[in-house]
């Protein structure tokens, strides 16, 4: 995000972002690649050109709906009612994505940069789920998720 540098997502594989431009104006975020990647630009100009010649008008709803609905789930976690249930979200979220992005990332980083929530809060929810044997980390990173309580 442009305001706050908040991790919005982490993206997997081949992903098209900017299409929200094509519609209204500028939305500025920053892609920051945790391994080596190819990044292809188009001018909106451009993408407006290829678009109309290829007819793929359907192909951008496809992938705008996709897009929307990944920062519809985001955004529905920021308005949990509290920073507990956040960072209960942010570990479900976590405990089921790839071997490869939750051995890229501690933990604690991965909800403070996604929650915006204080480091020491974040290490004493974590402390204590692992005391009670709710989750399981070795180096800071996720190993698994034994069953996580719906309060804390």
């Amino acid at each position: 995000m442009h305001e706050g540098e908040r991790l919005l997502a982490y993206y997997e594989g081949q992903a098209i972002f900017g299409l929200t431009n094509y519609y209204t104006n500028p939305i500025y975020f920053y892609i920051k690649p945790s391994q080596t990647s190819t990044i292809y630009t188009l001018t909106t100009e451009e993408a407006q050109r290829v678009i109309a010649e290829q007819n793929l008008y359907q192909s951008i709803n496809y992938i705008l709906a996709n897009n929307m609905t990944k920062f519809y789930r985001m955004y529905e976690k920021t308005i949990t009612p509290n920073n507990y249930a956040f960072i209960r979200l942010l570990l479900q979220e976590l405990n089921l994505a790839s071997d490869e992005v939750k051995a890229s990332v501690t933990v604690a980083s991965y909800i403070i940069k996604r929650s915006g929530l204080s480091r020491s809060y974040v290490m004493l929810v974590l402390s204590e789920l692992r005391k009670g044997d709710y989750i399981h980390m070795e180096d800071g990173k996720l190993r698994g998720i034994t069953s996580l309580p719906e309060r804390f």
